[in-house]
């Protein structure tokens, strides 16, 4: 997550299941539900400035619900203020019957870029989720 002074604010990648990425820096075992704007964010005070200059890079969009009793990243990220996120494909319907972290995200007014270019990619990345064979990309 860097800031507008191109600093690394945070960083953070899912961990499931003991599946390592090159770069990443894995969830502890005990966190494995958090999601990676959810640690990113965790690491930095509330309201710290940089966040208004921020960008969140994410190979998924910033989930809109959450099916645990967690508080969604697509709200998370407007509570920090960060004006905007890049990402490289739509939540597919794995989780949530109908992500719609990209629309709230916009209707508020953040920047939110979106890369299909890079969809592949992060499928790739993502290909330990489960029943993600199956699922079609928005």
């Amino acid at each position: 997550m860097p800031s507008g002074s191109r600093r690394l604010l945070g960083r953070s990648g899912h961990r499931w299941r003991g599946r390592h990425r090159v770069g990443v820096r894995l969830l502890p075992r005990d966190r494995p539900r958090e999601h990676a704007e959810e640690v990113a964010l965790a690491q930095l005070p509330q309201g710290d400035p940089r966040l208004a200059g921020a960008t969140i890079y994410s190979t998924l969009e910033p989930c809109s619900q959450r099916s645990a009793s967690r508080t969604p990243c697509a709200y998370r990220i407007l509570e920090a203020g960060i004006p905007r996120v890049v990402i490289a494909w739509r939540e597919p319907s794995l989780f949530v019957d109908d992500c719609v972290g990209y629309e709230q995200l916009v209707e508020a007014g953040v920047t939110v870029v979106e890369l299909p270019e890079l969809a592949a990619a992060a499928k790739a990345t993502n290909s330990h989720l489960p029943g993600l064979g199956e699922e079609g990309s928005r």
